[in-house]
């Protein structure tokens, strides 16, 4: 269906629940149909047919709850009377409403819209797509459609701002427009022409995209010169602060529903439906990186170049060293009432005015007063809290003073900006300390954060079970009615792409990659639905997931793929991206050595010995740019085109340290570098080399580690 919606509403007692839909491109329904998009307690329903594919109405309710007295059912609308099964004395209208976008039938609509006479104590509501409005596309390569824009553009208006004078000319453009459309020639036999092409084009396409309504507001702008001098006037009086956006800031909101059979007003995601004009502005915002600027490096919510990923690295990795430290720490987990339509927006707009991330900004600077302390020593002076949007931990000294002095704060910032805290769903994990002092909201580890398990140690299987249910309830049984074909597909599109999320972070155990191949294999070769019973494979698993080059059937090996996934972490780390959890690990483990950190033994978290062990697969795919030079083994590296080890391996045989790093290389003396004194050979090769080290200079930037693609952006397809 074309256009769909659902109410829930309260006026009995949150029991009353319909559904009605509009533009359904039907002209017949049943029961066997409405079981397809409704629940079976959905019994009772009134239609009004389209006409061809245009149109359409349907209100669906559950006769147990309330009975429907059709009071008029016309081509654009249908009006039932409601009264309730469960409360007395309690009666209300629903109108639905499919507004004709042409001819008789329109101005009919538009008549019956006027004359409605509602009574003052009648309760009711109006629904639907009006379509009041059209723009019709076509109209952009009509002639004279470009001589009416510039005339109802180039018409002086008044205003204090551009914002207003923008809105204006917006306004007389719409007027405009409608009455050059009234006089188009053979317009209306034109559209009756074109039925059977239509009708055609719906059956080849049902559900075709539809053209974004920016692409015709871009070829105004595109044709008319004096629009895009309006739209300059209005970005610079908006960054000069002397335009308020009030007139253009306006927008539509429309529901998404977040489940396949939405019942309640909070199964659905409004989204919200921007204008063009302050859609201007704000790509303006995006492009030049604003946003980067007012938000603190450990929120990493829908920021660029920020991922989740990121987010959960740095958890892991602190977590870990807060347990390592043997001191009394509690991990917070802080749970926001997502009550957004109580958010107090002028303290919002007083936080971006100040361009501050409020709550990191209070916490930093109460610890600034020593009021709160940090559990480990912390490098950059901030105080360990991280967040992806609401998804909030704050690390902290169990301290009973510094819970308090904190709890304080959080009440505060709730009553500043009316983000309320759900103290009853947040709760706190000991580290280090006897959970027994915290018997109220006290938590254990493992604890799910952002998904996915947040432990000290290795995640277990039993860790993984979500994952596993999540594949196994995946695996429809109406796959054994599907060919090969299909089958491969369905592994391809659905089975294999559900564990991305765990592999883009954690390294999965063997048993669970296990588990869920059996899965796979199942969806492929299976004979009936019981997962338990064997089946036979008509081709080894190993064959199977070979690419189809190679004589495979292209299914992807999910631990090939879970190793090129979490490569792209020592991408970051090597070439030392700006981002917290690169900075924490650099600082702790290798700032203070004259070797690159693959010289190193493993050491840090779990999660960062599972990225270190795949540094020698990462360095055989890399080329190094060479900077710095100090994340660069002289010998073992590919800084030079090749390995030095193989290029000059007499020399080699006489260094001292064979894993230092190319800095301290050329820093040291010949004979801190070699065991003198060299033999004949040797000395010839350390002449070669020599005069090629004579071109090497270093620069104060990092060294750039890029691939053997020859560009320095990580491709997790090559890397597979």
């Amino acid at each position: 269906m074309a256009a769909s919606s659902l109410l829930s509403t309260g006026f009995l007692d949150m029991f009353l629940k319909f559904r009605r839909f509009w533009e359904t491109k039907r002209e017949h329904f049943d029961h066997s149909y409405l079981r397809n998009c409704c629940p079976r307690r959905f019994d009772k329903f009134i239609f009004q047919p389209s006409v061809g594919n245009s149109g359409g109405l349907i209100v669906i309710w559950n006769s147990a709850i309330v009975s429907g007295n059709v009071m008029s059912c016309l081509p654009y609308a249908i009006t039932i009377e409601f009264n309730s099964t469960v409360t007395l004395n309690e009666t209300w209208h629903l109108t639905n409403v499919y507004g004709p976008c042409a001819g008789e039938l329109r101005d009919e609509f538009v008549l019956w819209m006027n004359e409605l006479d509602i009574e003052p104590d009648q309760c009711g509501i109006i629904m639907g797509d009006f379509n009041f409005i059209r723009f019709e596309n076509f109209w952009v390569n009509v002639p004279g459609f470009s001589d009416v824009v510039q005339h109802c553009w180039s018409i002086p208006v008044r205003g204090n701002n551009h914002a207003i004078i923008l809105n204006a000319k917006l306004k007389n453009l719409r007027r405009g427009l409608k009455a050059w459309s009234k006089h188009l020639s053979n317009l209306h036999s034109l559209i009756s022409n074109c039925n059977d092409t239509l009708s055609f084009i719906d059956n080849l396409e049902e559900q075709r995209p539809l053209v974004l309504q920016e692409w015709n507001f871009r070829l105004i702008l595109k044709d008319h010169s004096q629009a895009v001098i309006d739209f300059y006037e209005l970005a610079y009086q908006f960054f000069s602060n002397n335009i308020s956006l009030e007139n253009v800031n306006h927008s539509f909101i429309t529901l998404i529903p977040k489940k396949l059979s939405p019942e309640t007003a909070n199964d659905f995601r409004p989204i919200d439906l921007q204008s063009s004009s302050l859609k201007f502005i704000t790509k303006i915002l995006v492009i030049q990186g604003v946003i980067l600027k007012l938000i603190h490096d450990n929120q990493y919510g829908f920021i660029k170049n920020r991922s989740i990923q990121d987010c959960l690295a740095w958890s892991f990795e602190y977590i870990h060293q807060c347990n390592q430290s043997k001191k009394e720490i509690i991990i917070l987990k802080i749970d926001f009432e997502k009550a957004f339509d109580l958010v107090e927006h002028q303290a919002i707009l007083q936080i971006l005015q100040a361009k501050a991330d409020l709550l990191q900004s209070i916490i930093n600077k109460t610890y600034s007063k020593g009021l709160l302390s940090t559990p480990i020593p912390s490098d950059n002076g901030l105080f360990p809290i991280i967040q992806y949007a609401d998804d909030t931990l704050i690390i902290m000294k169990a301290d009973q003073k510094e819970i308090f002095c904190l709890k304080a704060l959080l009440n505060t910032y709730a009553m500043c900006t009316g983000l309320k805290i759900n103290f009853h769903k947040s709760f706190m994990i000991p580290i280090n300390t006897d959970s027994t002092k915290m018997e109220v909201l006290a938590g254990t580890l493992p604890f799910t954060y952002l998904g996915l398990p947040l432990v000290t140690t290795k995640p277990k299987v039993s860790d993984f079970a979500p994952l596993i249910d999540r594949v196994e309830r995946r695996l429809p049984s109406t796959t054994i009615f599907l060919n090969y074909g299909q089958r491969l597909t369905m592994v391809n599109s659905v089975l294999s792409s559900l564990p991305t999320y765990y592999m883009c972070t954690l390294k999965l155990p063997k048993k669970v990659i296990l588990h869920i191949d059996r899965a796979r294999r199942h969806c492929l070769w299976r004979k009936n639905n019981e997962l338990e019973t064997r089946t036979h494979s008509l081709a080894a698993w190993d064959i199977v997931c070979k690419p189809k080059k190679k004589g495979g059937l292209g299914i992807i090996n999910l631990e090939i793929q879970n190793t090129a996934l979490l490569m792209k972490h020592l991408h970051k780390f090597f070439n030392n991206r700006d981002l917290p959890w690169v900075q924490l690990i650099w600082n702790k483990y290798y700032i203070n050595s004259d070797k690159p950190p693959h010289a190193h033994k493993e050491k840090g978290s779990f999660w960062w010995k599972d990225i270190f062990r795949l540094i020698p697969m990462f360095r055989a795919l890399s080329s190094v740019t060479v900077g710095s030079g100090d994340s660069v083994l002289f010998w073992k590296d590919n800084w030079n085109n090749q390995l030095l080890e193989n290029e000059f391996p007499v020399l080699f045989s006489y260094g001292k340290e064979e894993d230092t790093s190319l800095h301290n290389f050329m820093e040291s003396e010949l004979q801190h570098n070699f065991h003198l004194p060299l033999s004949n050979q040797a000395m010839q090769e350390w002449d070669a080399l020599h005069s090629r080290l004579q071109n090497l200079h270093f620069s104060s930037e990092a060294d750039k580690w890029a691939y053997m693609w020859k560009i320095d952006q990580f491709q997790l397809r090559k890397v597979y």
